[in-house]
């Protein structure tokens, strides 16, 4: 059997027959499952080889990267998904090339962004970033693309109407940005699922007053504080990264005719700490990250 080396792990695909193919890539998808052999290198020396802009200095950071790490030196072999679209041309982050993994699955979990120097065999960890790849869809246009770094196109963040009567601005942190950022433009319109990922989550009494402010006003960010009522919860039977995990549709806001903006939000056992667990109709105050991706782009 032969394999084929992309730079960044050396790779074997599958049929049902368990036979090796290359299969064409599937525009529809952001990723492809693959079963991928990480390089000695790589795998040896992932904790020397980290980017000094990752921040670990915080105990949810060191909990991600510590798991990854983990989840890498279990073994050479392991399943895996790779983004397989291209992610703009090698001078747009400095002459590094860059690819785009996603652990342990392609529907929750972590994302890497991993970079290589062309020629070179040394790679770096670029960023890190927890995934969930649910929600609802929203009409989505786009008013201003700001990425992390201005010298390197890894992260990116966009500020965006996300409601037909253009009355609702979010900023939210793009999942698959260096996937898609050549896609994006002032005006555009496009479709996006949204997702919010719950920090922190208490139960108040504020008799459905619904109401949604930056966390941070300084700068315009993807972090909200947001007041609102649950409307469903869902409890996963599948953990995600050794935690369990609830999916709470809440309110966003409303349409002009009363109808629910709603939102599907994740909240993991250690987001929820020593708090109780919502139920419907409860009301919460909830720190949250507003995370989207790219799921179709108007005519």
């Amino acid at each position: 059997m032969q394999g084929s080396d992309n730079g960044f792990v050396k790779v074997l695909q599958y049929n049902e027959q368990d036979e090796v193919v290359n299969p064409e890539f599937n525009p529809d998808s952001h990723y492809e499952e693959m079963t991928a052999f990480y390089d000695e290198e790589f795998v040896d020396n992932i904790e020397s080889v980290i980017y000094d802009g990752v921040d670990v200095s915080n105990d949810a950071q060191k909990q991600t990267y510590n798991f990854l790490v983990d989840l890498m030196k279990k073994g050479k072999k392991g399943q895996t998904y790779g983004s397989e679209h291209e992610s703009g041309n090698a001078e747009d982050n400095n002459g590094l090339q860059t690819k785009l993994f996603v652990f342990p699955g392609n529907k929750a979990g972590l994302s890497l962004i991993v970079s290589k120097e062309a020629n070179s065999k040394n790679k770096s960890i670029e960023a890190i970033f927890p995934f969930i790849k649910d929600g609802y869809e929203y009409p989505c246009r786009i008013l201003s693309v700001m990425q992390a770094d201005p010298d390197y196109a890894f992260e990116g963040q966009l500020e965006a109407f996300v409601d037909e009567e253009e009355n609702l601005v979010l900023t939210f942190f793009d999942i698959n940005y260096l996937d898609n950022k050549a896609l994006y433009k002032p005006d555009g319109e496009y479709k996006f699922v949204l997702t919010g990922l719950a920090h922190s989550v208490e139960i108040i009494e504020n008799e459905d007053l619904i109401s949604l402010e930056s966390a941070d006003n300084a700068v315009k960010s993807e972090k909200y504080n947001l007041n609102t009522v649950v409307r469903e919860i869902e409890e996963y039977s599948e953990n995600v990264n050794g935690q369990k995990v609830w999916g709470l549709t809440v309110v966003l806001g409303f349409s002009p005719d009363g109808e629910d903006i709603p939102l599907k939000m994740y909240l993991t056992e250690k987001s929820l700490g020593d708090s109780p667990l919502p139920n419907v109709g409860d009301n919460i105050a909830v720190n949250l990250s507003l995370h989207g991706y790219l799921c179709g782009v108007e005519a």
